[in-house]
C-alpha cells in the first residue's frame, strides 16, 4: 500500500481519498476506485477520472452533495451499485461508450440531474438505477433490465426503438421524450407507429394523455385528432379536474388558434355574436381561461366579482394588452406600454390576484414565466413572495431600479439560476429568498440594503462570493447556512450579533472579520466549519451559544474577550485541536478549566 498525496492507493487500486479539495484530479495508473473511496467526500465539487480506470466501485461517490460535474474515463467498463447515490448536484451523465454495467440504485436520489446518456454498449443495468430522478434518458436500445431500472423513475425516456420493443406502462413516457427531437421525421415507419400509439392513448382519454399535452397538440397539428373530438372532450375535462383542462386548453389553442377555442369552450355564443366579437382574441382566451379557473379579480383595493369587465377597463387604462401563455406553469402575460413583460400570476391558494393602482403586484400563491430568463417590469416596486419558488428553468434576472423589496422566498429552489442583476434600490431582502439556488456562486448586494433574511441564501452551496454593504443592520438566522464554497467574509459595524446557525456546515470558511460592536454568537453559529482555523472574538461579545463551534475540527486557536459571561453547552465539542485564549481570570479561563479545556493567558500587552 502507498500514500500518494491525498490518495491511498494499492495494487492501481484507490483505496481512500483522504483530501479536502474541491476540485480533484486522480492520478494516471488507477484501474479501480475501490468501495466508498469517496463516500461523504462532502468538499468535491468536481473530480476527473482518467482514463485507465475500468471499474468505479459500490458507493464511490455516494453521498458527495456538492459533486456538480464528473469526467468518466473512456475505459470505464462497470460501474458499481450506489456509484453516485445521493450525488444531488450532479447535472448531467454522460456515460462512456464501453460501459457494460451499471449497478443497482447507481443514480439513486441525483435529484437535480436532467440528463443521462447511456451508451449502446450497456447490456445490464440494475434495478430503481435512476429511483428519485427526473431526468431525460437517452437510450439507444430497449435492454430487458431496463425494467426494473426505472422504478421509481419520474422523468422522460428518449429511445429509437419502436412503441413495440417497449413494455406498456413506459410507451408513453418514450412517446414524450421521442416527439420533443428537433430532428423528428414524421414519415418514417417508426414515427407514425408512434403517433398510432399515442392517438389510441388520447382516444380512450386516458391519464397518461392529459398528463402529456405537447402530446395532444401534436396530434391535431397533424391531422390525426379532429378540432370536433377535442371540443367534446373539453367537456368530458371538466369531470376530471382543472389539470385535464389546461391540457386540452393548451393543446387545442396550439393546434387552432385562440379564438376558436372560446367558441369551443363559450358554446352559448356563435360567430357574429358582437359580445364575443369586442372580446375576441387575447382578452378571449384571458375570459375563457378566468371562467374556468373561478378566480375572482381585486383591483384598485376593491374585490370584484364581474371579472373580465373590470379588469379589462383597469389594463385599457393603463394601456395594457394581454398576451395568452398556454403552458403548464402560466395561463397568460400582462404586456404594460414601456415593453417589459410580467405575468399575471395563477393565485393558487385564494383564487384572488391583486393588482393596485400604484404598480405593485400582490399574489397568494405562486407564478412564473415558462422562459429561461426573465425582465421585471420597471414599476413593480416589490418582487412578490414566492413569485418564481422551484422555477428550475430559471436561468437568469434582472431586477429594475426602484424594487425596493424582494419577498419571502421569492427565488426558493431556483436550481439552475446563476445569474442575478439585483435593483440597486433594494433595501430588504426576506427570509429563504434565494435559498437552494445552488448554480449562483456571487451576489452583489446594493449599498443601501438594511436586511437579509432568515436562511435567505441557505444551500447555496456553489456561492463563494459576496460582499456585505455597511448599511446592513440585521442578518437573520441561517442566513448562510450549507454554503460550503465560501471561503471568507467580512460582517458590516452595524451587526451585533451573528444569529443561530448563520454560518453552519460553511465547510470551507477559513476567514471572517467580526466587528467591534457584536455581542453576542448564537447557537450553533459556526457549527461545522471545519476549515476555520483561528478566530479572534471582539471585545463587545458577552455571550457564546450552544454549539457555537461545534464540529470545528481544525479550530486550533479562539481568542476570548475579558467580558465575556456565558458559554454554552457543547459549544465546542468536536475542536480537538482548540486552545483557549483569554486574559487571566476572565470567566473565559474558569470555564476552560472547569470543562478540562486546553487554556492560554492572553498577554493583552503583546496578544
Amino acid at each position: 500500500m502507498k500514500n500518494t498525496g491525498d490518495f491511498i492507493i494499492e495494487n492501481d487500486v484507490l483505496i481512500k481519498y483522504v483530501g479536502s479539495g474541491s476540485s480533484v484530479t486522480i492520478p494516471h495508473g488507477v484501474r479501480e476506485i475501490g468501495q466508498a473511496a469517496f463516500r461523504n467526500c462532502r468538499t468535491l465539487v468536481e473530480v476527473e477520472i482518467p482514463d485507465s480506470v475500468e471499474t468505479i466501485g459500490d458507493g464511490a461517490f455516494a453521498d458527495c452533495d456538492m459533486l456538480w460535474r464528473i469526467w468518466f474515463p473512456s475505459g470505464l467498463k462497470r460501474l458499481g451499485r450506489d456509484a453516485l447515490r445521493n450525488c444531488v448536484d450532479v447535472l448531467t451523465l454522460d456515460l462512456p461508450e464501453g460501459l457494460e454495467s451499471i449497478g443497482s440504485h447507481a443514480f439513486d436520489g441525483c435529484v437535480y440531474c436532467f440528463r443521462v446518456w447511456l451508451p449502446e454498449s450497456l447490456r445490464e443495468i440494475g434495478p430503481a438505477a435512476f429511483s428519485g430522478c427526473t431526468c431525460e434518458i437517452w437510450l439507444h436500445r430497449w435492454i430487458p433490465s431496463m425494467k426494473e431500472a426505472l422504478i421509481g423513475h419520474k422523468g422522460i425516456l428518449h429511445t429509437e426503438d419502436s412503441p413495440d420493443t417497449i413494455p406498456e406502462r413506459f410507451r408513453t413516457a418514450a412517446l414524450t421524450g421521442f416527439v420533443r427531437e428537433k430532428n423528428t421525421d414524421f414519415n418514417s415507419p417508426r414515427t407514425r407507429s408512434y403517433l398510432e400509439y399515442a392517438r389510441l392513448h388520447v382516444e380512450e382519454l386516458t391519464d397518461e394523455a392529459f398528463r402529456h399535452p405537447e402530446l395532444l397538440q401534436l396530434l391535431c397539428t397533424r391531422g390525426l385528432i379532429p378540432a370536433d373530438a377535442v371540443e367534446s372532450w373539453l367537456i368530458e375535462a371538466e369531470k376530471r379536474g382543472s389539470k385535464e383542462q389546461k391540457s386540452l386548453l393548451r393543446a387545442y389553442a396550439g393546434a387552432f388558434g385562440t379564438e376558436r377555442l372560446v367558441l369551443a369552450r363559450k358554446g352559448r355564443r356563435e360567430a357574429g355574436d358582437p359580445v364575443l366579437e369586442a372580446k375576441a382574441g387575447r382578452l378571449a382566451l384571458m375570459e375563457a381561461l378566468a371562467d374556468i379557473a373561478g378566480r375572482r379579480f381585486v383591483l384598485d383595493g376593491t374585490p370584484r366579482e364581474e371579472t373580465l369587465s373590470d379588469l379589462e377597463d383597469w389594463l385599457e387604462r393603463h394601456g395594457a394588452v394581454v398576451e395568452p401563455a398556454l403552458t403548464e406553469k402560466t395561463d397568460f402575460y400582462v404586456v404594460f406600454p414601456e415593453g417589459n413583460r410580467t405575468v399575471l400570476p395563477e393565485a393558487e391558494r385564494s383564487g384572488t390576484v391583486v393588482i393596485d393602482e400604484d404598480g405593485f403586484l400582490r399574489m397568494a400563491g405562486r407564478s412564473y414565466p415558462d422562459t429561461r430568463s426573465v425582465k421585471v417590469p420597471g414599476w413593480l416596486r416589490e418582487f412578490p413572495p414566492g413569485a418564481c419558488r422551484s422555477h428550475t428553468e430559471l436561468c437568469g434576472i434582472t431586477l429594475p431600479d426602484g424594487m425596493t423589496r424582494i419577498g419571502a422566498e421569492a427565488f426558493q429552489g431556483c436550481i439552475y439560476m446563476w445569474y442575478f442583476s439585483i435593483a440597486k434600490t433594494v433595501r430588504e431582502i426576506g427570509d429563504s429568498a434565494f435559498r437552494r439556488c445552488r448554480m449562483l456562486n456571487s451576489f452583489w448586494c446594493p449599498p443601501c440594503l438594511t436586511r437579509l433574511g432568515a436562511e435567505v441564501f441557505r444551500d447555496c452551496s456553489r456561492l463563494s462570493k459576496i460582499e456585505l454593504p455597511d448599511s446592513l443592520t440585521a442578518l437573520g438566522d441561517g442566513a448562510f447556512r450549507g454554503c460550503h464554497s465560501l471561503t471568507e467574509i467580512k460582517i458590516p459595524a452595524g451587526i451585533t450579533a451573528i444569529g443561530d446557525g448563520t454560518f453552519r456546515d460553511c465547510s470551507n470558511l477559513r476567514k471572517i472579520d467580526l466587528p467591534a460592536g457584536l455581542t453576542a454568537i448564537g447557537r450553533r453559529a459556526f457549527n461545522g466549519c471545519r476549515n476555520l482555523t483561528e478566530l479572534t472574538l471582539p471585545d463587545g461579545v458577552l455571550l457564546v451559544g450552544e454549539g457555537a463551534f461545534a464540529g470545528c475540527a481544525r479550530l486550533r486557536e479562539l481568542r476570548l474577550p475579558s467580558g465575556l459571561g456565558a458559554i454554552g453547552e457543547s459549544a465546542f465539542r468536536g475542536c480537538p485541536e482548540l486552545t483557549l485564549r483569554a486574559p487571566a481570570g476572565s470567566f473565559a479561563e474558569s470555564w476552560a478549566w472547569a470543562h478540562s479545556m486546553k487554556f492560554e493567558p492572553l498577554n493583552l500587552g503583546k496578544d
